[in-house]
């Protein structure tokens, strides 16, 4: 059936509600499909040329195909029909086509509701900052589109004025019950969504695999330090310790199981705390040895740690751990023999060398420090883009004796494959090392080029040693770019409290910023129980339990309630306006002589309608509303008391007239 033209949506409220639309849509940018962005722009045009050539509705065989194929390509996309991200892309899709269909008032009010879920949406697919300041700017945008709907020809002024106002006024109250109504342990819903990964090593290390990330600048972590500020740790992630001849990966230890670590009685019993962007892997970042933590963590020296349910980290994690040196422990024979693990036929020449510098050294110390002096001596490089060594079991014989450029993970995998060939425990330790330390707020933020690949090695009677085979090469064959990022790691704390007196003022800037987006997020995203105690305590009411917390807001609920019914109650018995009152008492008896009495209708037209019922009454009407206009409408001074008692009687007078009849 074709639409009349009449039914047909106004082009400039047209090109508003697409205007909103598309501001709504912003956020799914970063998380939708490339074709779901291109299915809005398909339907936005089809839907301004239909307004230009008047395009009746698509065939509904046509529309249940596109259907049907949305739904089908969101399976694929996403590999189930049964998820959050696939219901959540479902609900944009719809979103956009019910675009193809927008022909009428009622299809616009529709619209406009489905921006409101498009707008709260998005704040579970991007858990920061600015997606706050979004939401409120898409919100406003919303009700500008309701009002241009609904007052056609009010101007921007008319509309921004209003919406601020009752913004200002919704927004404290907001941030009140934010922070103050009570918090549980555990969210009442939880939506599980995968986020774009920020971490950028895997389970696999090869050549070139960590100096890809140098120039990335994202943040990977923060970490906030409650005792000692440990500016030029190594972070430790993911150990690797099986070799292919190819690549380094990780195999599931063999002689120490993954253990709960004690949780921590309190959070600042934590020498750090962390908070870790989505890497959709399961481990987590640590230095030292953990011997507590907070929330549920499990820990082995072997596998590393990572939460206690064994999840993927797919939104932003915070944890805390405390520390202590840790204990010997005597390896097992099945892990001495997994440490050990070498292909047979690769690298022959550094097994070789290997074997013949182990007849050199005493013990497992001398010889490390023989490998670290040769890497110091010979013309060993280090390079963010070194020579190609090849794709074969037989590469890092190429890299140890001819081309002698590399990037940490060259000289990692080398240096474990001498030690296991010289007999050896020895493993890859994939994390990051340093980070830059923000001396205005004071935590340590560990960005995406601080990746670092080193090497532990076994020493009997002692345990796992960490050797970094990149300290020992000589400075003058290190890339400038290279010793730049290390010397914002070599300096210590009191140098940091230096340098933040003399920054520059674009530093500070830059700084500030950093620090304001970091702590406002945390009181945002990581507002929970144990930080709305301790506001509580700060603002001096005391320690307060959720249960005692939940009462007192439904007792200020129903006090409110009850205020408010009184206060209404009130008003109802008011004395009012004995002039309004005789109007209202005229409009009571119009109505009961089914005159129409809702606005638009003036008193003129009230007059008129009653007469042609009643002609009897045309003269006493037309005489009664003459008297009216004199009285209220002509004169400057109509509110004098002498014209509003005359009024007042002209009106009891007509209600009276009106109740005989």
């Amino acid at each position: 059936m074709h639409v009349q033209r009449h039914q047909q949506i106004p082009l400039s409220t047209l090109t508003h509600a697409l205007l909103v639309m598309g501001f709504c849509y912003l956020p799914y940018l970063l998380t939708a499909p490339w074709w779901l962005s291109l299915l809005a722009v398909m339907a936005i045009g089809y839907r301004l040329a239909g307004s230009y050539y008047y395009l009746p509705p698509l065939a509904l065989w046509l529309r249940a195909i596109i259907v049907i194929s949305v739904v089908m390509l969101l399976g694929r996309q996403y590999g189930t029909f049964f998820s959050g991200s696939f219901f959540i892309n479902a609900l944009v899709a719809f979103f956009w086509l019910k675009i193809i269909e927008l022909y009428t008032l009622r299809d616009l009010r529709v619209i406009i509701l489905c921006t409101f879920y498009v707008i709260f949406t998005a704040l579970v697919l991007q858990i920061k900052l600015w997606i706050f300041i979004y939401m409120i700017l898409a919100l406003m945008a919303d009700v500008s589109l309701l009002l241009k709907l609904e007052l056609p020809t009010v101007n921007f002024k008319t509309i921004f004025a209003p919406t601020l106002r009752f913004l200002l006024i919704a927004v404290p109250i907001s941030l009140l019950m934010f922070f103050l109504f009570p918090r549980f342990s555990e969210p009442l819903w939880r939506v599980n969504l995968s986020a774009p990964a920020l971490t950028g090593f895997n389970e696999k290390m090869t050549p070139g695999s960590v100096a890809e990330l140098f120039q990335d600048d994202s943040t990977v972590m923060r970490v906030i330090f409650n005792s000692s500020i440990l500016l030029n740790s190594y972070w430790h992630g993911l150990v690797l310790n099986y070799y292919d001849g190819l690549s380094w990966t990780s195999e599931p230890p063999l002689d120490s199981p993954l253990l709960p670590l004690p949780p921590l009685p309190d959070k600042q019993a934590a020498d750090y705390e962390i908070l870790l962007e989505p890497h959709q892997k399961t481990w987590l970042f640590y230095q030292g040895n953990p011997v507590g933590g907070w929330p549920n963590l499990q820990f082995s020296a072997s596998s590393g740690l990572m939460r206690l349910d064994g999840k993927v980290i797919q939104q932003r994690f915070a944890y805390g751990l405390k520390i202590q040196a840790a204990p010997y422990q005597a390896l097992s024979k099945l892990a001495f023999k997994q440490n050990l693990q070498l292909p047979a036929a690769a690298n022959p020449r550094l097994r070789a060398w290997a074997l013949v510098e182990k007849n050199k050294a005493p013990d497992n110390k001398a010889l490390v420090a023989n490998i670290m002096h040769y890497i110091q001596q010979q013309p060993f490089w280090y390079r963010l883009a070194p020579a190609d060594i090849g794709r074969d079991n037989q590469q890092l014989d190429r890299f140890w004796f001819a081309t002698r450029e590399g990037y940490c993970e060259h000289y990692a995998s080398a240096v474990t494959f001498i030690l296991r060939a010289a007999g050896i425990p020895a493993r890859v330790i994939l994390g990051y090392q340093g980070g830059e330390w923000n001396p205005l707020a004071r935590y340590l933020n560990i960005r995406q080029k601080d990746a670092h690949a080193w090497v532990e090695y076994w020493n009997e009677g002692i345990g796992w040693q960490r050797v970094d085979p990149t300290s020992f090469i000589d400075r003058r064959r290190i890339d400038q770019a290279i010793i730049e990022q290390s010397q914002l790691h070599n300096v210590d704390i009191s140098e940091w409290d230096q340098y933040r007196l003399n920054m520059s003022l674009l530093e500070r800037m830059r700084l500030s910023f950093d620090s304001a987006h970091y702590f406002i997020e945390r009181w945002l995203m990581f507002y929970n129980q144990e930080r709305q105690q301790g506001l509580l305590q700060a603002l001096g009411i005391g320690p307060w339990q959720w249960q005692r917390l939940l009462q007192a807001w439904v007792g200020s609920l129903l006090l409110m309630l009850v205020l408010g019914a009184l206060w209404y109650a009130l008003r109802q018995k008011l004395p009012r306006d004995p002039l309004l009152a005789a109007y209202q008492q005229v409009q009571q008896e119009l109505s009961r002589l089914h005159v129409k009495t809702t606005p638009p209708a003036t008193l003129a037209q009230q007059c008129a309608e009653l007469a042609n019922k009643q002609p009897q009454l045309a003269t006493v009407l037309h005489q009664s509303l003459a008297q009216y206009e004199d009285l209220r409408l002509r004169p400057k001074d109509s509110n004098h008391p002498r014209n509003r008692k005359a009024t007042l009687s002209l009106f009891k007078k007509l209600s009276k007239l009106l109740r005989t009849r």
